[in-house]
């Protein structure tokens, strides 16, 4: 009886490829219309209409283009940039069901249909479905998609060309380094610079080569300038860069920096930044010593073994909790709500907000000489002590500590605070206007989920990073968290950590 049942399966399951997509169909039609949401009641009948989808295509073949276009426009509600971080939700769980169905059934013929009959169809797909065949194509790029890819590039939509450009950052292809070596000299769209800048921090381009020779003068002109936003992105660049290009280029910009330091200007973390791609290079833990490293690098360039130098090291920096601080220019946003009033576990039994006060004021007073900051309190507002950084003096840590002299209460502002820190970071000008944050570094603590949740990180990094540059640095008290504090420290290459509370 067998022979005869297997045969019947592939006519059996058409009805229900074909039900599961009427129903999917009229899922997306009323969540469109906003006449359903997608809950966990939604999501149980989405799974089993996946799973006949998921059946048919296995069982047959010619049920692949049908079921691969109904996944995809059930993917594309999935796809919203808010929900980047989200785990647990009902959008983020169908959103993994339907990726596991697709990486089942990966092939060359698959990447061929998303690529040549979704993705460069513009005039006959819809859009949502080209973005999920997009997103699906980015996971796992490969030669045979990569010309639909640099195709999308130049597409209309924006969020369409931002999705290819990331897909494209990083692949090792002559073509794709002149994609990314025109955007930094042409573009000025955020998105288009961030992809730019991931892409020549993940490659290496060959000494001598047309894309270095066309890379290179952009790292020199903006390493060793007094724009610390500037010489952040050319250090990043510069990972692109052979060592003999790149080495010339990182002692003096060393040297440049060190003296700013000295004369007290904003420099401690480009020095760090500077350092840190100086001992990727070489091996070397050469601190900021200047000396020590042309020496070295002038005896690995003749050959011969480099001198062991007896290099300054710098000092301790300033701490707040385990975190490092390294930088003089920093603002403080911490939590003020209610639940900071709980008691941290620990033999002095002082309330989350006594530590936290105490932890800043002793990394404040840890500042580098010439150091200036300022902190910024949430609960249902965001509160700053000054609107503006001011230096580290006794005076001002003295006033901080009575104004810190508060019960905490309320709910848990984040973005508020967050956003209101960038706005009191910011020098004023003689008009009266304010500039772009004057602080390169915000340390966030928080101790519990916040009022926004995480849906808001992702837009908010993609609007605002290119051009603020800033570093986000989180301490999490307890394991209550949402998912924010860790979210701003990896998107902006920021330091997480989570203590007991």
């Amino acid at each position: 009886m067998l022979p005869p049942l297997l045969f019947a399966l592939p006519a059996l399951c058409v009805p229900a490829q074909q039900s599961g997509c009427a129903t999917i169909e009229r899922f997306l039609d009323d969540y469109r219309a906003g006449k359903v949401q997608l809950d966990e009641a939604r999501l149980g009948e989405l799974r089993a209409r996946v799973t006949d989808l998921r059946i048919a295509w296995s069982i047959d073949s010619s049920q692949q283009r049908a079921s691969a276009a109904c996944l995809l426009d059930l993917l594309a509600v999935t796809l919203d940039p808010a929900s980047a971080y989200e785990s647990t939700t009902p959008r983020a769980q169908l959103r993994q069901m339907l990726l596991d169905v697709f990486a089942q059934h990966a092939s060359a013929e698959l990447d061929r249909f998303l690529s040549r009959e979704v993705l460069s169809m513009a005039q006959s797909q819809p859009l949502p479905r080209r973005l999920a065949a997009l997103a699906l194509l980015v996971r796992k790029p490969s030669p045979g998609v990569m010309l639909a890819l640099l195709q999308a590039t130049r597409d209309p939509d924006e969020r369409l060309r931002s999705l290819a450009l990331e897909g494209l950052s990083g692949w090792p292809d002559t073509g794709v380094h002149g994609l990314f070596l025109g955007l930094l000299e042409n573009s000025r769209e955020n998105a288009s610079l961030r992809a730019a800048e991931a892409h020549f921090t993940r490659v290496k381009l060959g000494a001598g080569t047309p894309e270095e020779r066309r890379l290179e003068p952009l790292v020199r002109a903006d390493i060793a300038r007094g724009d610390w936003r500037a010489a952040t992105r050319a250090i990043q660049l510069s990972r692109a860069l052979d060592d003999t290009s790149a080495m010339p280029l990182l002692i003096p910009a060393l040297e440049h920096w060190q003296r700013r330091a000295e004369a007290g200007l904003q420099s401690l973390r480009i020095l760090r930044e500077l350092e840190r791609s100086l001992e990727e290079r070489t091996g070397f833990g050469l601190a900021f010593d200047v000396n020590a490293w042309r020496a070295a690098w002038a005896a690995a360039s003749a050959g011969t073994r480099p001198p062991r130098a007896a290099a300054a090291v710098p000092r301790t920096q300033a701490g707040f909790f385990a975190l490092e601080i390294w930088s003089d220019r920093v603002t403080f946003v911490i939590d003020r709500s209610g639940s900071m009033s709980d008691v941290m576990k620990g033999p002095e039994a002082r309330t989350r907000w006594r530590e936290a006060v105490a932890q800043l004021l002793q990394c404040v007073r840890g500042l580098e000489q010439g150091s200036r900051f300022n902190v910024v309190l949430f609960h249902d507002i965001a509160q700053p002590w000054k609107e503006e950084l001011v230096p580290v003096t006794a005076e001002n840590l003295a006033e901080l500590g009575r104004w810190l002299d508060m019960t905490p209460g309320g709910s848990t502002a984040l973005k508020a605070g967050i956003e209101r820190g960038l706005l009191a970071s910011g020098a004023k000008e003689r008009s009266g206007e304010r500039r772009l944050s004057e602080a390169d570094t915000f340390v966030l603590l928080c101790d519990g989920a916040t009022n926004e949740g995480v849906g808001w990180v992702a837009p908010f990094l993609e609007r605002v990073q290119t051009v603020s540059r800033t570093r986000f640095h989180g301490v999490q008290i307890g394991t209550s968290g949402d998912g924010a504090l860790e979210a701003l420290a990896r998107g902006s290459t920021g330091q997480f950590l989570r203590i007991e509370g």
